[in-house]
């Protein structure tokens, strides 16, 4: 009876399908491992292991239909199970993948969550189902192929190929984060473990904080977060020959340049916690959402409210994705703006929201209002054109959009240098983090791992000269100098390096690669071993917090 239910006639249709799938999967990753720099050279065995990592999702189908071909009990039901657990795994595996080619990042299942419980855009809908309808072509083809082969004769065939394609040494680093399958990938992710002795490491990581006098500064500081604005976009920071960011660099040798600048994570969330916590995002939870954990470590914007400073914060997107609004109003912000309070209003671009020229303008409206009333403020508001997938006015491409974001910059950097704000304020503009896409040509060769984490930063104002700023920082040790800068009085760590008085404490920058949770870079290597007993610190310390906190 279970022949009946069968297209093409055959028990071992879910086996097929599957293989098939896969087997067009690979003709996918192997044009797109050929077309990334950083992979080109390893194209082919890397897609040989992601088709044997690949298979081992099919072992367990084709034991079971073996098992019960030949028993009429509960065989209708083994195929339909069988049939849903070969689409699940299909659907699953291509949204694995794509997310992989989109962002330069493979999410674990929790993070795909997390990443789209607002509603995912339509662009990157449009982009993942575009990109299947191929896939979906050769799948049918495949399948209605296999299904013609006798049944034994798949089975040892396709044993044998799990056999012959044997892992094979690779000396990539990236290598098992990228060839895993979904379920390997999600059982390997590794979050932040428990520490033991949470206490005592607490102690430990108290010790390197001590009260020190600011210096007071009455002036107004506006902060930048660049939408992936990455190191080797700028000729000027990297050396290397594409230069997407022309205007910035222009405008950066007015100021002070951090070309040793790295992001502590990979995303803009986490640049957000590294900023106004004060420290990398090193603790990721399974329950709580993206910002919970790291809310009530560090008094930053409170400090700031204290000093008489109005606090505000700037974005074209909705405050509503990953609980944004609610972690600003922890941390204590005293205006907070997105999309659903000032950019409701067409035409609409990248992340179906205004463009950073936009952006730029409701950001002067507010500098002139909040200094006609005569207070000084703090701006932290986050650019969007240069997210993907890239549409602005100009263009869908990167080169548009960078160009487009580097103009934008560069005509509010010159109204406020004719309006006379950098006189006696300040102005610094960092990446949130490096862009998702494969490194350009000569970065990985250049800078190797550390690639992944270089941005650029460059700092503008009262009394900035202009510099190259060479040693290491990291978007924490922006926290700490701007409250030694701008407070009286403020709690401050031993190993901070301030971006305003040039004051090196530490040798040292640490990024999270959002690749493998426990797998933190630290440049340059030399101080691994220091790094490495400030990272256990700082997790002890979150996750001494997090328990207190519950």
């Amino acid at each position: 009876s279970y022949m009946r239910l069968t297209p093409l006639n055959n028990f071992y249709l879910p086996v097929f399908l599957l293989f098939s799938f896969f087997v067009a999967k690979s003709l996918y990753t192997l044009l797109l491992f050929h077309m990334w720099i950083e992979t080109a050279h390893y194209f082919y065995i890397l897609t040989l292991r992601s088709f044997q990592n690949d298979l081992l999702l099919l072992l367990p189908l084709v034991g079971v239909l073996f098992l019960f071909e030949k028993v009429s009990i509960c065989k209708r039901c083994i195929f339909f199970l069988s049939l849903i657990y070969a689409l699940l795994v299909i659907v699953v595996s291509y949204i694995d993948i794509q997310t992989l080619f989109t962002f330069n990042r493979r999410l674990s299942l929790v993070d795909t969550v997390r990443f789209s419980n607002h509603g995912v855009e339509n662009q990157f809908i449009s982009i993942y189902l575009l990109n299947f309808l191929p896939l979906a072509f050769i799948t049918a083809g495949l399948t209605y192929i296999f299904s013609k082969l006798k049944s034994s004769f798949f089975i040892i065939a396709l044993l044998s190929a799990v056999i012959l394609l044997l892992p094979t040494k690779l000396k990539y680093f990236k290598t098992d984060y990228i060839t895993n399958n979904f379920f390997q990938n999600n059982t390997d992710f590794s979050f932040a473990k428990e520490l033991p002795n949470l206490s005592k490491k607490e102690e430990q990581f108290l010790k390197h904080f001590h009260y020190q006098k600011g210096d007071e500064d009455n002036g107004s500081l506006i902060v930048i977060f660049a939408e992936s604005w990455s190191f080797s976009d700028s000729k000027h920071f990297s050396g290397l020959t594409k230069d997407n960011l022309p205007l910035y660099d222009k405008v950066s040798k007015e100021g002070k340049s951090f070309v040793n600048f790295f992001a502590e994570g990979s995303t803009t969330d986490q640049a957000y916690i590294a900023l106004f916590s004060g420290l990398p995002p090193l603790l990721y939870n399974f329950s709580d959402d993206t910002y919970s954990a790291y809310a009530f470590q560090n008094p930053f914007i409170s400090s700031l409210n204290k000093a008489g400073y109005e606090t505000i914060f700037l974005k074209a997107y909705s405050l509503d994705f990953l609980n944004l609004r609610e972690y600003l109003k922890q941390l204590g912000f005293k205006k907070m703006y997105g999309k659903d309070e000032l950019f409701n209003t067409p035409p609409f671009y990248t992340m179906n929201t205004v463009p950073d020229t936009t952006l730029y303008d409701k950001a002067l409206e507010i500098i002139s209002k909040e200094q006609k009333e005569g207070k000084k403020f703090t701006l932290f508001l986050t650019t969007i054109s240069t997210h993907i997938p890239y549409y602005v006015p100009e263009g869908t491409t990167q080169k548009a959009a960078y160009n487009f974001s580097d103009k934008a910059f560069y005509d509010f950097y010159r109204k406020l240098k004719t309006n006379g704000y950098l006189k006696n304020n300040y102005l610094l503009l960092f990446g949130d983090h490096r862009k998702m896409t494969p490194l350009d040509p000569g970065e990985y060769e250049k800078f190797g791992k550390s690639a992944y984490g270089r941005i650029v930063c460059s700092l503008w104002g009262k009394n900035i000269k202009p510099e190259v700023q060479k040693a290491y920082f990291n978007q924490s040790d922006i926290t700490y100098s701007i409250l030694k800068k701008f407070t009286a009085k403020a709690l401050l760590p031993d190993n901070y390096n301030d971006i305003f008085s040039g004051k090196i404490k530490r040798g040292y920058a640490v990024h999270d690669t959002f690749a493998d949770r426990n797998e933190i870079f630290v440049f340059p290597k030399t101080y691994t071993e220091k790094a490495q007993k400030y990272i256990k610190q700082v997790r002890g310390h979150y996750q001494y917090q997090v328990q207190q906190h519950k």
